[in-house]
């Protein structure tokens, strides 16, 4: 499915819910405490949406470079970790059969750490 038709579908369903919410808060009549009015969630918007966008491009900002963090150690990790070398052999012997041996202890490859966990199921 075309990329445009999933962002379509989304705010339709988002529009249909948002659309749901004001038919309840006015058709029961509830305050504005509660579900606050349009009117009062736009001037809301305009108060803050530089903070708003400064704090989302910040987060992206922080995943993006969570990001590159990751594929860096998860590189070093797999050049280092390799069954050439006599730590690679050595993790690729001990671990996995540790693994299999106690429950409670699992060897998960896409965290690179080793979790101790009550029931962690294969991956």
């Amino acid at each position: 499915m075309p990329l445009h038709r999933r962002i379509y579908q989304f705010l339709i369903i988002y529009f249909l819910g948002l659309s749901g919410l004001m038919l309840i808060k006015y058709s029961v009549g509830l305050s504005d405490y509660v579900i606050p009015g349009p009117a009062d969630v736009w001037e809301t918007w305009g108060t803050v949406w530089r903070r708003y966008m400064r704090d989302v491009v910040n987060t992206l900002l922080v995943a993006m470079v969570g990001q590159v963090i990751s594929v860096f150690l998860a590189g070093l990790v797999g050049i280092f970790g390799r069954r050439a070398t006599w730590l690679g052999q050595l993790s690729s012997k001990s671990l996995p059969t540790t693994s299999r041996r106690i429950p409670l202890l699992h060897w998960h490859p896409y965290c690179l750490s080793c979790w101790v966990t009550v029931f962690l199921p294969d991956c």
